[in-house]
């Protein structure tokens, strides 16, 4: 292999089901690969070995993961298209596992993904980005167990349905809590003993079931427990229930009018709103400009996309 081309998608995070510290499995969590916002990158052999375009001391940092292997023969890295960092897309671990597979298809190792991804130091609570990387669709991971060296396996992937939509919510001016920030709140949180039971039953009775049958409304509701359940734990994190503010006033205003399955992703500041066809992705879109325009709420970028259903893409 003289060269190389990797796309990854990106992904929303749609809450944790279990966060007591004292549980013999943490974590566990539930997300969706989406479209639109790719990670991209290209490897090839090269007489001297360089990184080119944004986020290069990123990728040259995964590369000191890999031990020393990769020094032998020299190669070219280009990094053509990035997901937006820190705004709760998960950006870091696609740029990982792309720059780990890559290199590694270069050296004809055969390692899995999963591999990869303890290379990189992935996975320590979610495994969701990784399944996106692998299958994309919606997917649920199984959380990990105390000290446990092993990626949270993967437990349900499915397609999202196809007429399905989304809207993405982006606050310009933020960003969200990540880094040694993020893994001291993680230590601060407080747990009631209801909070697992009820984002369990929520997804076993409401999410599973509505995905697999595809209704759309119990779909949603099930996200929406689960969402409002996991923004209670972080509120003191990120002061209040969602990281901004003005997608705060958005969503308050869509629970007054009585809709469901809208969120924040990971740490946000994104918000996400789940749409039943592009009919009503276009009545929500409209909406939500005119909240924003009465409301005189500046600096949100409202974005129309869809899941994909599709993990990486590789191309010689």
């Amino acid at each position: 292999m003289q060269h190389l081309t990797i796309k990854s998608p990106a992904r929303i995070h749609l809450g944790f089901l279990e966060l007591d510290p004292f549980s013999l499995r943490n974590f566990g969590s539930l997300g969706l690969a989406v479209s639109g916002f790719d990670t991209k990158i290209s490897l090839h052999a090269s007489k001297k070995f360089s990184i080119s375009g944004e986020k290069k001391e990123i990728v040259e940092h995964y590369l000191g993961k890999m031990g020393v292997f990769w020094k032998t023969k020299p190669f070219k890295i280009n990094i053509i298209k990035n997901t937006p960092s820190h705004i709760g897309l998960g950006s870091g671990t696609q740029l990982a596992l792309s720059t780990g597979y890559l290199v590694n298809k270069f050296f004809c190792k055969n390692f899995s993904i999963e591999k990869i991804a303890l290379q990189m130091n992935r996975g320590k609570r979610s495994g969701i980005g990784i399944g996106c990387f692998k299958n994309g669709g919606f997917l649920i991971d199984g959380g990990k167990e105390k000290n446990s060296k092993t990626v949270p396996p993967i437990i349900f992937n499915s397609n999202f349905p196809s007429e399905w939509r989304l809207l993405l919510i982006f606050d310009k001016e933020l960003i969200g809590i990540h880094g040694k920030k993020e893994i001291d709140e993680f230590q601060k949180i407080s747990v009631k003993k209801s909070f697992s039971n009820e984002n369990c039953r929520n997804l076993v009775l409401n999410v599973m079931p509505g995905i697999i049958e595809k209704n759309f409304q119990l779909f949603c509701l099930g996200i929406q427990k689960i969402q409002e359940n996991t923004a209670r734990i972080f509120n003191k994190s990120q002061g209040g229930m969602y990281t901004s503010k003005k997608v705060q006033k958005i969503f308050k205003h869509f629970k007054e009018i009585g809709m469901n399955g809208f969120g924040q992703s990971s740490w946000g500041p994104t918000g996400f709103v789940l749409c039943e066809n592009s009919n009503y992705q276009k009545e929500i879109f409209n909406l939500t400009k005119k909240f924003l325009a009465c409301n005189n709420i500046k600096n949100i970028n409202i974005i129309k996309t869809k899941a994909s259903n599709n993990g990486f893409i590789e191309k010689e």
